[in-house]
């Protein structure tokens, strides 16, 4: 949900009318992803999983596991996140979590709107994300931040 659900909202902005919250939130949102990949080149971190399965020595053409999602794997019966996860292009990139940050970005643009509906399903995706990141075992705690 880290990358559908705030183009899902985005696309909702738009066709909504409500053309300054959409700039604003399209802004923080590429703001926030550049600062993330930014980060991943000046302080690539290695994730949780990898310490726990290599230590802090640099491997190179390492693969992504999908860790503890596998388990999501096992019960649907199909490789879904093992599928994502190996193909990853970076593994050294914990450092900030973009998985923390795009819901984040929702959360703070929904505080915009009116209505309390919106802003507590922001709230509780983004809570969800926060925890499934550092339960999956792809980012720390102070990653969130």
């Amino acid at each position: 949900t880290w990358v559908p659900v705030p183009l899902i909202f985005s696309i909702w902005l738009f066709f909504s009318k409500r053309r300054k919250i959409f700039i604003n939130f399209t802004l923080l949102f590429v703001l926030t992803n550049f600062l993330g990949f930014v980060g991943y080149f000046i302080y690539p971190a290695a994730p949780p999983w990898y310490v726990e399965m290599h230590g802090f020595e640099f491997l190179e053409n390492i693969r992504g596991e999908a860790t503890r999602l596998v388990q999501f794997d096992q019960l649907v019966g199909m490789p879904i996140f093992e599928g994502i996860y190996s193909k990853n292009a970076n593994v050294f990139a914990a450092v900030p979590s973009i998985h923390a940050a795009n819901p984040l970005t929702c959360f703070l643009a929904s505080l915009q709107l009116r209505g309390w509906k919106i802003k507590v399903f922001f709230f509780i995706i983004t809570i969800s994300m926060w925890f499934g990141a550092v339960y999956s075992n792809h980012h720390y705690l102070f990653d969130l931040l």
